[in-house]
């Protein structure tokens, strides 16, 4: 197949399309692979919460994905501890990702009142 597709420059350029569309695709559904903060209202209006958000996805990672598609921005949930849920809220501007904003749902305690948030603000779970 590999010396097949080295004679026949149509099937390189297929394999190529192919990867790059792979690419594009998980990309567009994990977090993204460069981030733009600045413009981001997060540690301004939120402070050291923001940068809680921030090392925990960093970290941690992700706990949720949601995606509002009325705005086409993501929210990235992450768990800080056991009674703590950061939310990293990005969108693309331009064609890179920012950070919208990054916050603490203070009074949110459990998973189930963060996703309540969440979809009473238009954003559906993707994972």
């Amino acid at each position: 197949m590999i010396a097949q597709a080295q004679s026949n420059p149509k099937s390189i350029l297929f394999i190529l399309a192919l990867i790059i569309l792979a690419a594009l695709v998980f990309m567009s559904i994990n977090t993204p692979l460069v981030l733009d903060f600045s413009g981001s209202h997060g540690v301004a209006k939120h402070g050291n919460a923001a940068e809680m958000v921030r090392s925990c996805l960093s970290d941690k990672g992700m706990m949720q994905l949601w995606f509002n598609p009325t705005t086409g921005r993501k929210a990235y949930v992450c768990r800080i501890d056991k009674t703590t849920f950061g939310i990293q809220v990005n969108h693309v501007v331009e064609g890179k990702w920012k950070e919208l904003t990054s916050f603490i749902k203070d009074k949110f305690t459990r998973i189930d009142q963060v996703e309540r948030y969440l979809r009473n603000t238009g954003y559906q779970p993707i994972q």
